[in-house]
């Protein structure tokens, strides 16, 4: 995506990771994506996940339908019309994963399509 950037955690030092890592069994966090006649997860005009985002970890895996699949906790994006959203939540053990470090929209560009997007917190245990 033209002028893109990745996301970053600048209250959070590596240190401070490094032993959130150490000390937790799982992490999981939210990434909700506001679309304006554009899908993000399922795409019900052509019945497959062909536009769907993919979201990268922290260790550069990514979370896509065919790999790392994340639970969707609202899919209001999937019939394109008006605004909505629909809300990821990735939780995994391996937490090198986490946080979310960038983000790839697949379906946007056309006339009428705009997209935002909300980062939520990383959560260890």
């Amino acid at each position: 995506m033209r002028g893109g950037f990745r996301i970053s955690y600048d209250s959070l030092g590596p240190v401070q990771l490094t032993f959130l890592r150490l000390l937790s069994n799982e992490a999981y966090q939210n990434f909700t994506y506001t679309c304006i006649n554009s899908a993000a997860w399922y795409d019900a005009t052509t019945g497959s996940h062909n536009n769907a985002i993919k979201l990268q970890g922290d260790n550069e895996d990514e979370f896509s339908p065919i790999t790392n699949s994340p639970n969707i906790l609202q899919d209001g994006c999937r019939n394109k019309r008006k605004e909505s959203k629909t809300i990821f939540e990735v939780r995994t053990k391996k937490l090198g994963q986490l946080p979310l470090v960038d983000f790839y929209p697949v379906d946007y560009g056309k006339p009428h399509q705009a997209f935002g997007f909300e980062v939520g917190p990383v959560c260890f245990r």
